[in-house]
């Protein structure tokens, strides 16, 4: 094909794609405010009440809560980790095999989430 007969790239699809990405990100930082935003006013209104004044102070205490809340996470997902046993195969679930293979379904996206999980009750 030459440069005049390849055909041109949807601009529409992609400007549509853009401002979806763009959507998405400013859905998930205003979601990010509307939940710390609050936490924050708390912890200083903490501070403020225990006598801590200072500006250092202020923004060493979310901080050191933040750190101490995202350390105590990793912690429980590294003991989760490590402590359930490996997923049991599915009897009934062959996968696909070969190019003209059907695509997943979901069913059989989620069974690996289904089999760790399966001790949980969920």
């Amino acid at each position: 094909m030459t440069a005049r007969t390849r055909p041109k790239p949807n601009r529409m699809a992609r400007i549509s794609a853009v401002v979806q990405i763009a959507l998405w990100v400013v859905i998930v930082i205003i979601a990010f405010f509307m939940q710390v935003v609050p936490f924050l006013l708390v912890l200083t209104m903490l501070n403020l009440a225990v006598g801590i004044t200072s500006g250092t102070a202020l923004i060493l205490v979310p901080v050191a809560a933040f750190a101490m809340l995202s350390f105590a996470c990793w912690i429980a997902t590294r003991r989760t980790r490590n402590l359930l046993p490996e997923p049991l195969p599915q009897r009934t679930y062959i996968p696909p095999t070969g190019k003209n293979a059907p695509p997943l379904t979901v069913h059989q996206r989620l069974i690996p989430l289904l089999q760790r999980w399966r001790h949980r009750g969920f």
